[in-house]
């Protein structure tokens, strides 16, 4: 397990943990990104801490460094300005608010996070002619249609594993044009269908099938 220093802000206190072993020593020189990030939590229930959290291993598991973050959770819309999440830098410090306990959301936000903190403009350029976008993040255009949502969505898709989160071919490709790395759900993909032909009372969801077929063609093109 990747170590990771949290930060858990209480309405009076600050409780500090580690898993498993203690960070570098505060005097020393933090790099930008790193696989163990410091992650400051607050407000939001256990349960929806531990999304989180699960949520950044989820990252460093896949070797996708991240910045530090400070991620606020909310009990109403207010503290997003309306929206489900927001995502905002403050210097070398990711700041993420949530206030929807959808964990697609919780993957979404922190996707910004790896894609501000990571890319270049030429990764940028690249991942825009890819899915036909005119701009990063330029406000004047439709919020789904910028460059930044596809790519947050694309992480949120290809890394989180639960039931109900369908398998999509398109996050999968444009997950791998970005991160240069298959996603983690193609393993667990192949995983499964072993699993499920070794018990004949069961059978591989077809959209799955479908998804996985489709991407493994998309693979097989880029030579």
């Amino acid at each position: 397990m990747h170590r990771i220093l949290i930060s858990v802000i209480a309405a009076t206190s600050i409780v500090m943990g580690l898993f498993p072993a203690p960070l570098q020593a505060s005097s020393e020189l933090r790099p930008l990104t790193t696989l163990a990030p410091v992650v400051t939590l607050e407000g939001g229930l256990a349960a929806e801490q531990q999304v989180v959290l699960a949520a950044v291993e989820r990252f460093v598991s896949a070797s996708m460094e991240l910045p530090d973050l400070d991620i606020r959770i909310h009990d109403d819309f207010s503290g997003c300005d309306g929206h489900h999440g927001l995502y905002h830098r403050e210097g070398d410090i990711a700041v993420i608010d949530l206030c929807s306990d959808r964990e697609l959301l919780v993957f979404h936000e922190i996707g910004h996070a790896w894609e501000q903190f990571t890319l270049d403009n030429d990764d940028r350029a690249a991942f825009l002619d890819q899915v036909g976008a005119e701009s990063w993040s330029d406000r004047a255009i439709d919020h789904g249609s910028r460059g930044a949502e596809i790519a947050a969505d694309s992480i949120a898709y290809a890394l989180i594993h639960r039931p109900g989160v369908s398998l999509q071919a398109r996050p999968l490709e444009l997950f791998e044009g970005l991160v240069g790395e298959e996603s983690p759900r193609i393993a667990e993909f192949a995983a499964e269908a072993v699993e499920i032909a070794a018990n004949a009372d069961e059978a591989m969801d077809a959209d799955k099938v479908s998804a996985h077929a489709a991407y493994l063609a998309w693979q097989a093109a880029q030579g």
